[in-house]
């Protein structure tokens, strides 16, 4: 992203004495086939800064680099840079790193830190003549920069993230279009005085409002499926679900709070008795409504609620002629909360309930009765975070089910890719004893084994609504960046 000016190489050394009396250099000793760009790239990261090597060690010809031969290696963290190339660079470190190769003072470091993950930044420009600070590649820092490129009149699009610490305002930028890091000068704080009606001077301070937010849909689709077995019977069955909320943006992205949702959620499943020929199967499809709130901080949370309405349709039938249809409009609560309570853990723990309305049945045995359809479940959840594409969670809790009135537990394994494909495997059983229901049987004749798969969207079009914002920042960028 950073390049350092080609016509100023080859007095870096002396800038570097200049700017900064802290620089240091080191001795190499040139080994058989060794190539002055080999060692700048070696050392710098950037082949072409041979020539600063060539000319603080008065290499005429750099083909005739002899072995055995001891040369200074200048240390060019502090000499001037032009800022010249966006893009062809990004950082790939760490914010907390970033903020300690950049000097910043420690309360400053964590009030930037708490800023940038609370996204609470003002929309900014990198302007061409501006001198900071500047992080790129990997853990690399370069102090002294110029922004110079080849039109003075056009701008970067950046994030500016600004904190007072001990009366010293310090300024963060993010350069939006290549991802780097910038430390701009510091300014002392003085706040000026205001006299009050009874003599007595306070501090005043401008109230400046928050940039204006705009509204967006931010899409979740959701789909699953899974299968199970006992020793009674077995079956399988899908769902899936659709919830657009109704988000604040930013240039940047979404912003945080609260967010309304509208969408829709159905179900199917089908199953057979091991112990006679029943057979049944039941679908339901309905609106849900929603909202959820997201906060950002040290440990950021959120938290989401959902009212669902279904129809629900239920078939069951067996080879010697019975058959019944039941019908019943079903209302549905879910709630989840997770928090991040370090880079590797995240807990948190969900809640469903399920309940029937109007009831009706069409059955060939006159003794039937609708079936009660109410279920009620809690779960707790721990995730840690493998990999950066892999995490895994376990969950467990209770749950209760109203037609055959059981309590049972429930356990589950889950492994999660990218946060969008997850799948595993999961246990039932029912340690507090069976009803009159499962007369004859025992608890581990109901114990369930089981596995599922879901597929979660809503990464993916996030992902798609940043990429989208990118390229208006590009497309406005693009005929000067272009041409440089």
């Amino acid at each position: 992203m950073v390049r350092i000016a080609r016509n100023g190489l080859v007095v870096a050394i002396v800038a570097v004495l200049i700017f900064c009396g802290t620089a240091v250099a080191k001795k190499y000793t040139v080994k058989k086939s060794d190539t002055l760009w080999e060692i700048a790239q070696a050392e710098y990261g950037k082949g072409y800064l041979w020539k600063i090597i060539a000319e603080i060690n008065n290499i005429a010809d750099p083909r005739k680099l002899r072995a055995g031969l001891t040369i200074i290696i200048p240390d060019i963290r502090y000499a001037p840079m032009n800022y010249s190339n966006p893009g062809a660079d990004k950082y790939i470190g760490t914010l907390d790193r970033a903020l300690i190769l950049l000097k910043y003072p420690k309360e400053a470091r964590r009030l930037l830190r708490n800023r940038v993950k609370k996204r609470d930044f003002a929309d900014s420009r990198i302007s061409y003549g501006d001198k900071f600070a500047m992080v790129f590649g990997k853990n690399i820092v370069r102090f002294n920069v110029t922004a110079s490129w080849n039109d003075p009149q056009r701008n970067l699009l950046a994030e500016k993230y600004s904190v007072i610490s001990s009366g010293v305002e310090y300024t963060l930028k993010y350069v939006i279009w290549c991802g780097n890091w910038c430390r701009y000068p510091d300014k002392e704080i003085s706040a000026p005085k205001r006299i009050t009606k009874s003599g007595i001077a306070r501090s005043h301070f401008v109230y400046i409002p928050p940039e204006k937010r705009k509204l967006a849909l931010e899409h979740e689709p959701i789909v699953g499926a899974y299968a199970w077995k006992n020793n009674l019977a077995r079956g399988w069955g899908g769902y899936g679900e659709y919830m657009a909320w109704l988000r604040k943006t930013s240039l940047s992205g979404y912003a945080n709070g609260w967010s309304p949702g509208i969408g829709i959620y159905g179900f199917y499943s089908e199953g057979d008795s091991l112990k006679s020929s029943y057979h049944w199967l039941e679908k339901g499809i309905g609106p849900q409504v929603g909202i959820k709130y997201i906060a950002n901080g040290e440990k950021p949370w959120q938290w989401q609620g959902k009212l669902r309405f279904v129809w629900e349709e239920m078939k069951g039938s067996n080879s010697e002629g019975y058959n019944m249809e039941q019908n019943n409009l079903k209302f549905g609560f879910y709630t989840e909360y997770a928090r991040k309570e370090s880079k590797k853990w995240i807990w948190g723990a969900t809640g469903e309930a399920w309940f029937a309305f109007n009831r009706d049945i069409d059955s060939t045995w006159s003794g039937d009765r609708p079936s009660k359809r109410m279920t009620l479940a809690s779960y707790i959840f721990a995730q840690r975070k493998l990999s950066d594409n892999w995490q895994l969670r376990g969950a467990g809790g209770v749950f209760y089910q109203g037609w055959d009135r059981l309590t049972g537990l429930r356990a589950q394994l889950e492994a999660r890719y990218k946060e969008t494909l997850m799948f595993g495997p999961w246990v039932s059983f029912f340690p507090f004893g069976l009803t009159s229901v499962y007369d004859g049987y025992s608890a581990s004749d109901l114990t369930t084994v089981g596995g599922f798969v879901r597929v979660e969207l809503g990464g993916i079009f996030r992902e798609w609504d940043r990429n989208v914002r990118m390229s208006r920042i590009r497309k406005a960028d693009k005929e000067w960046l272009d041409s440089l």
